[in-house]
């Protein structure tokens, strides 16, 4: 499927609020590759999360820290 997606050109345009959350430790996804993608997207609002010391997936702690994400976005 990544074969055929390129994300630094399709789909880059949303109607709807994006809010990326990234491990800074995180290797199969670099943290400088998605605040790249992430600067070329357009939404009415967006916000990029660095979250330290954390990897790509989830665990105890990387999932409290979402929590607490998900519940400080205001929503409509």
């Amino acid at each position: 499927m990544s074969a055929t997606i390129n994300l630094m050109k399709d789909n880059l345009d949303f109607k709807v609020p994006v809010y990326l959350i990234q491990g800074s430790e995180d290797i199969l996804t670099t943290k400088e590759k998605s605040k790249m993608y992430f600067d070329k997207l357009k939404a009415p609002k967006k916000k990029y999360y660095l979250l330290p010391k954390t990897a790509h997936g989830f665990n105890q702690s990387v999932l409290e820290i979402q929590i607490k994400i998900f519940k400080s976005i205001k929503t409509l």
